[in-house]
């Protein structure tokens, strides 16, 4: 309302939804939030709808999917822009954010002194898969690798661009080793930081 901008806001029982169709709270949570999407977009007419994804996110999805056997294609992680049928509703999901950290998202809000909600449940780690990837996996392979490993995770979704983007294109071999990786938040403001790779494929057929 201080901004004059339209905001949609639901209540749903999560638990309730989890105990019924047998889900996981993090599923359930999740379900409830691309419905509410859809919704929200039907009565906005509205077709793209912006997610807040970062780069912390990106890196802990690259590593969960690696841990369930999602092949080559599971390291793109999430896509900046991909269209889904949500609820009978064709959207199209943009991740503006992927590329930036949630340090810097924290420093950039800090900064402007702005004030925003947190859900509680993020910082418990008992709550999902994701949950403990972020506050116990990921802190462990910092330590024994000594680096922060996050920045390795998070730039495999070039994989996106080099052998996962359209249905012709496949790898025969996890060639990839990639030389060179540098983040760069430019200026005070929050724009989007700049990724550079290099990368070698070797053994790799793409057609």
């Amino acid at each position: 309302e201080e901004r004059g901008l339209p905001a949609v806001i639901r209540k749903v029982m999560v638990g309730d939804l989890a105990k019924r169709e047998g889900w996981s709270l993090e599923t359930a949570a999740r379900v409830a939030r691309r419905a509410f999407f859809a919704e929200a977009a039907r009565e906005q007419r509205c077709q793209r709808i912006f997610l807040g994804h970062h780069a912390d996110d990106q890196a802990e999805t690259v590593l969960m999917h690696l841990a369930r056997g999602r092949g080559v294609g599971g390291l793109a992680g999430m896509r900046r822009e991909s269209r889904q049928r949500i609820s009978g509703t064709e959207l199209t999901l943009l991740r503006p954010l992927l590329s930036v950290r949630r340090a810097q998202i924290d420093a950039w809000i800090a900064k402007r002194e702005l004030n925003y909600r947190e859900d509680a449940s993020n910082a418990d780690p008992r709550m999902g898969v994701r949950n403990q990837v972020r506050h116990s996996l990921l802190p462990q392979m910092n330590q024994v690798f000594g680096r922060d490993v996050a920045v390795s995770l998070a730039c495999a979704r070039y994989c996106d661009c080099l052998c996962c983007r359209g249905a012709g294109f496949w790898c025969r071999s996890a060639g990839f080793l990639h030389s060179q990786f540098v983040v760069r938040n430019r200026g005070p403001t929050l724009n989007e930081s700049v990724w550079v790779s290099r990368w070698r494929v070797s053994d790799s057929v793409f057609g």
